[in-house]
């Protein structure tokens, strides 16, 4: 694989990736910190390559969990440790093409015995964030199924869905449940919901999904008792962050009828690339020594993601929980707690120049930005003239992502540009990975572990110590209120059940529930709760 790829030194600035599939520039002309010339310790390479060695070899990297992290296995499953995961990943990557294959030619089709047209697929975090930037990326006119996407817990949001799918077509939509711990509270509430949406409408929810999930998790044991059309695996040794190559983001690419060959195939090949010792030929480690310097020398912990294209949008996204779930970690060093991370910002160019582009050349100098661009311009207004001089409106993109740079070089604002010479799914493959990679190696060079998210944990923990008290408050309610006339809530009953420490969390809850009309209570009553 390596020997497929062509590296070329393009000064000290600048160095192309071209492999016959897809070519990727790494520039720094405006950086004003880092050339190529400048190539890191040789414990930083040694350190970086040992650790992701260890990683693909199975070692159990993610230490806090006693995991392993076999991310990079799913592009090329013979790298995993024993067979049994090997033809896990071949089965389960099989299956997600021959259902999809089943749904368009009709074999699997509604309780009615007519094809799905529309997919909705429900999940959060790294269950949905990484399909829905590859659906927007590679967008086309002709997808297999309609997709939607549901990742909260805000009862509009469903009422939104419906009406964007339209009350009649429910019959005709296919559902992707997508949990790898099966217990999310988020996409739990989603499918509770549809169910009770579908059986008011006399539909059977359960011949209208298919659940992602590990074995035996509360979510697959509910598909299983259900009936749920299918069933497909996700492992523990896969991090949500890093998920969208497996099940997870490729049984609903494929529903959608995209290459989710190509996208492996564009993974491996950049997994072979960035496996290189070789800091010069390995772009992993380019990128990674430049986060380094910029956040550990140059002490620079915000980083701004413009992608100048707007099928990249979702790419800030995408790397804000890749990069700040798996960075953002405190370890204690030498008696003391030091924390690490990047701040991740930003959304797409030129679009948001004009909503930031004052603050990164004039206000606080306190971060630097990657830019993204692309070369291949598709669409049939591409070649259209908008200025005299055969100007186009991709002229000006690219005008503006070069113009923007240089103004910020200037200025003294740090930058560099990533681009690709076109946009596809092997390209956007390739591209995932690297970021992957540049996460592990820059995890082993500071000492933290990647792979876990303790600080999750923590916040779903207080969510359900909020819930146990609504579920308190309904109870006593229960007793308080009459069914008829809502009586006004006594505050001294309220301030005798709970702890003052609840209070502000109980006001707001009070609060929704007299928006509602299920209590009734004065306003100026229900605000001493907090005085």
């Amino acid at each position: 694989m390596m020997k497929q790829w062509e590296i070329t030194r393009l000064g000290s600035k600048t160095i192309r990736f071209s492999h016959p599939q897809g070519t990727y520039f790494f520039d720094f002309c405006h950086s004003c910190t880092f050339d190529l010339d400048m190539p890191p310790d040789l414990d930083f390479v040694q350190k970086a390559a040992k650790i992701m060695g260890d990683t693909e070899k199975g070692l159990r990297v993610n230490g806090h969990e006693d995991r392993m992290a076999g991310q990079f296995w799913l592009r090329n499953p013979d790298l995993a440790p024993d067979k049994e995961i090997v033809q896990a990943i071949k089965t389960a990557t099989q299956r997600c093409k021959d259902i999809a294959a089943d749904i368009h030619e009709g074999r699997i089709c509604n309780e009615a015995g007519q094809p799905f047209r529309c997919l909705v697929v429900i999940g959060i975090g790294g269950s949905q964030l990484g399909f829905q930037f590859i659906a927007r990326a590679l967008a086309r006119d002709s997808f297999k199924l309609q997709p939607f996407s549901l990742d909260n817990t805000d009862p509009e949001t469903v009422d939104m869905l419906i009406r964007d799918i339209g009350p009649d077509h429910l019959a005709e939509t296919l559902f992707v449940v997508a949990s790898k711990s099966g217990r999310t509270a988020e996409i739990r509430n989603g499918y509770k919901t549809l169910e009770r949406i579908y059986d008011s409408l006399g539909l059977r929810f359960s011949k209208h999904a298919i659940a992602v999930t590990m074995a035996d998790t509360e979510l697959y044991q509910y598909a299983l008792d259900q009936k749920w059309l299918d069933i497909l695996p996700i492992w523990d040794w896969v991090g949500g962050r890093f998920s969208v190559l497996s099940p997870i983001g490729l049984l609903p690419l494929a529903l959608l009828g995209m290459s989710v060959d190509s996208l492996l195939e564009g993974a491996g090949a950049m997994d072979e690339l960035t496996r290189s010792s070789h800091y010069e030929e390995n772009p992993a480690m380019l990128l990674t020594h430049y986060l380094l310097i910029q956040s550990m020398v140059q002490k620079k912990q915000n980083m701004v993601v413009l992608p100048y294209k707007d099928r990249l949008e979702l790419w800030s996204r995408f790397l804000q929980q890749l990069f700040m779930e798996s960075l953002g970690k405190t370890l204690e060093l030498e008696g003391a707690s030091q924390c690490f991370g990047l701040t991740v910002y930003g959304n797409k160019g030129t679009t948001d120049q004009h909503s930031y582009i004052q603050q990164l050349l004039a206000g606080h100098n306190d971060f630097f930005a990657l830019f993204f661009s692309v070369l291949q311009e598709t669409g049939e207004t591409r070649q259209t003239v908008v200025e005299e001089g055969g100007i186009t409106m991709g002229d000006y993109l690219l005008a503006f992502c070069h113009g923007t740079m240089k103004a910020m070089a200037n200025q003294g604002r740090e930058s560099m540009l990533i681009t690709l010479d076109k946009l596809d799914a092997f390209s956007l493959g390739g591209l995932i990975a690297l970021f992957e990679r540049v996460v592990g190696y820059y995890a082993a060079c500071v000492g933290i572990n990647p792979y876990d998210q303790p600080q999750v944990e923590e916040g779903k923990k207080s969510a359900d110590t909020i819930i146990q008290l609504k579920k308190k408050l309904n109870s006593l309610l229960a007793d308080w209120v009459s069914d008829e006339g809502k009586k006004s809530l006594c505050l001294a009953a309220l301030r005798r059940s709970f702890l003052p420490g609840e209070y502000n969390t109980l006001y707001y809850l009070l609060h929704q529930m007299k928006e509602a009309g299920q209590i009734s209570i004065e306003q100026t009553e229900l605000d001493k709760l907090l005085m």
